[in-house]
């Protein structure tokens, strides 16, 4: 793989069971590292917002995933983490915040950590959740 958003990884899988399982609806959602988009992909289906965005740092992730997403609902947008721009024209989505922020398998450095942190942070919706 020349990106881990190549391909699915089990915690996404296991993310998507939980959404058709919880059914937790939002005004807005956001996807942090979105990769393929398959966790995207199930909240469009189970319609558990008026707003899906999908977001990947990846340009290769993103090529593949506009694709993947393509038609069904579901907004594509760069996002590193810890980058303000990138969060605030996120945010033009979703000016209040996202209520539900999701990530699956996204973390694989602890380098990482602390700006997906952040970037989680500056996303949320006042009583928000990540998942």
């Amino acid at each position: 793989l020349a990106c881990t958003g190549e391909t699915t990884w089990r915690g996404g899988d296991i993310l998507s069971r939980h959404l058709w399982d919880a059914r937790p609806a939002a005004d807005a959602i956001v996807e942090v590292g979105a990769g393929l988009g398959l966790v995207s992909l199930a909240a469009a289906a189970l319609e558990l917002a008026p707003v899906i965005a999908a977001t990947d740092g990846d340009a290769r992730a993103l090529e593949k995933l506009s694709r993947n997403v393509a038609g069904r609902g579901v907004a594509v947008d760069r996002l590193r983490w810890g980058d303000a721009c990138d969060e605030a024209r996120l945010l033009e989505l979703a000016p209040g915040g996202f209520p539900l922020v999701l990530g699956a398998d996204v973390c694989y450095v602890p380098d990482a950590v602390a700006p997906l942190a952040r970037t989680c942070r500056a996303l949320l919706a006042p009583a928000g959740r990540v998942l």
